[in-house]
């Protein structure tokens, strides 16, 4: 039996939870296209002093990292998906979600998340 995910014109090529090393350690998420075409992923979470929620893209060479500043114990994420490549002329995106679950010294982050890709080859998406 195959089973195929979708959400509107979108693929779920690929959909998973993870529970990480630490509450602050970093999910790695290595992709490979049918083509060759290779690339990582890094979600990176930090707290600091500010409180002040935010999400930070660097990308450097083929690494992209996404620095999660002060995602919240009860859940924090993405509110829509964050295209991250155009791969052999389709849109690739990603969505995650985070949460710290335990108690005092005993807690882990846990992250959900989805990789969609356009159906259709050439298809503009938000005014491309």
């Amino acid at each position: 039996m195959q089973i195929n995910l979708s959400s509107d014109q979108y693929s779920i090529v690929s959909s998973g939870q993870a529970f990480l090393f630490g509450v602050d350690a970093n999910l790695k998420i290595d992709i490979v296209s049918d083509s060759n075409f290779e690339f990582s992923v890094v979600l990176e979470f930090q707290q600091d002093s500010s409180n002040e929620q935010r999400l930070e893209q660097k990308n450097d060479g083929n690494v992209i990292t996404l620095t999660c500043h002060n995602f919240h114990d009860e859940g924090t994420g993405l509110t829509k998906p964050m295209k991250l490549a155009r791969i052999d002329g389709k849109n690739l995106f990603l969505m995650f979600w985070s949460y710290v679950e335990g108690e005092a010294d005993r807690k882990s982050r846990n992250v959900k998340y989805t990789i969609f890709m356009s159906k259709n080859v050439g298809e503009n998406v938000d005014g491309e």
